[in-house]
């Protein structure tokens, strides 16, 4: 979903995006840590929502951490369940 993002920080000194994701399904959200100052950012952890209806979507979006205002949305995807056990 944010293999590469855009700068949402594109003023002088301000450095690159500070992006961070979210999971939700089933009503249970979680979050990533924040990448500071990253455009290409990785994770390499799993986010458990816990136990959700197979007929639940997922969403996974990816944000940019805007300290004194609203984060900005920088990318999302929606789709329906999946088996990650398969």
């Amino acid at each position: 979903c944010c293999a590469s993002v855009p700068d949402k920080d594109p003023a002088p000194g301000s450095g690159r995006s500070d992006t961070y994701c979210t999971v939700s399904a089933g009503g249970h959200t979680k979050k990533t840590s924040t990448k500071q100052d990253d455009d290409h950012p990785k994770w390499n952890v799993a986010l458990e929502v816990g136990c959700v209806p197979t007929t639940a979507e997922i969403a996974v979006r990816c944000y940019d951490k805007d300290y004194g205002k609203d984060d900005s949305l920088l990318d999302e995807h929606v789709d329906g369940w999946y088996n990650s056990s398969r």
